[in-house]
């Protein structure tokens, strides 16, 4: 009785080491994929359009033209778009 128990634990936990194997190499090849697809695919269009600062008493805020434009999406989040050669809010 008690060899058989020890056969079914040993069963079970070779099933869960091979389970847990498994999703390691799963991780490791959607990492693998992510960073190839980064490599292939580079973001390198984000910029700066707007600095601002306070020191509770003064407001500094100042907005700078994108050398690359600005795409719908980020025009969307920030309200921020290219019209006529010039940096345009809500326009």
């Amino acid at each position: 009785m008690v060899c058989l128990l020890k056969n079914r634990l040993n069963k079970v936990s070779i099933v869960i080491i091979i389970i847990i194997i498994i999703i390691i190499i799963i991780i490791i090849i959607i990492i693998i994929i992510l960073k190839l697809f980064l490599l292939l695919f580079p973001r390198n269009d984000a910029e700066i359009c707007q600095i601002a600062a306070t020191d509770g008493r003064e407001d500094f805020n100042v907005y700078v033209m994108p050398t690359h434009g600005i795409s719908a999406g980020a025009s969307a989040v920030n309200k921020l778009s290219v019209k006529n050669k010039g940096l345009v809010y809500n326009g």
